[in-house]
């Protein structure tokens, strides 16, 4: 993870260094795909669903690509089905550093910026815990912890509105794939029981962004 915000800030710094339009930008997403946790505890099994993960990032604006780097946080609790026994099960947290790079097009329409967008980004996973605070990762395989992140393949469209002459407010919309996700389950032990969890392969990136233009 340090490598990958190293390589990121060497990168941007040769950028801003560039003569071209650079701007710097921070802000939120929300991903919605579909996450399924099954957890087993006394004995008694219960599957919860989760519909989405929230995210920050940071990027470089080139004007015709982008440079970012971010952590998402996806929680759960698993709670028993209908007609089992009153026990609440464990929550869990999972967070993922991702770097990417992105190639758009940007056109204008009256007073705002239009601009289809392809991207690719990698997520690695650093953190991965139940809420009595065992560490699930030394239970799942290698190749398991790097099907939960990996290279993720977007493609959307984004609106960028000039306000105040080097502030602009973004929301963009992309469909997000990872190519390498089979869609097999993650199991995981802990000291409370055991949790399976299945990775989404698709999902939907809301984001909501502002830049500062610096040159």
């Amino acid at each position: 993870m340090l490598k990958l915000a190293v390589v990121f800030f060497l990168v941007a710094h040769g950028v801003v260094a560039a003569p071209a339009r650079v701007s710097l930008g921070v802000g939120s997403e929300i991903s919605i795909s579909t996450t399924d946790f099954t957890g087993t505890y006394s004995g008694t099994t219960s599957t919860t669903t989760s519909r989405g993960q929230i995210a920050a990032r940071a990027f470089v604006d080139l004007v015709y690509g982008e440079l970012s780097m971010g952590y998402s946080l996806l929680t759960a609790s698993t709670e028993p089905t209908v007609g089992t026994s009153d026990v609440h099960f464990y929550a869990v947290s999972l967070m993922d550093f991702s770097v990417g790079a992105m190639v758009k097009l940007p056109f204008t329409v009256g007073s705002i910026v239009l601009y289809p967008f392809v991207g690719l980004d990698y997520a690695a996973n650093v953190m991965y815990v139940d809420d009595k605070g065992s560490d699930l990762r030394s239970s799942v395989s290698p190749d398991g912890l790097l099907r939960r992140g990996g290279p993720w393949i977007s493609a959307g469209v984004g609106i960028d509105v000039l306000t105040y002459d080097i502030l602009h407010l973004r929301i963009e919309a992309a469909y997000c794939f990872n190519p390498i996700q089979t869609g097999a389950a993650l199991d995981a032990v802990s000291t409370l029981g055991t949790l399976s969890l299945s990775p989404p392969r698709q999902g939907i990136a809301i984001r909501l962004l502002s830049s500062w233009t610096i040159n």
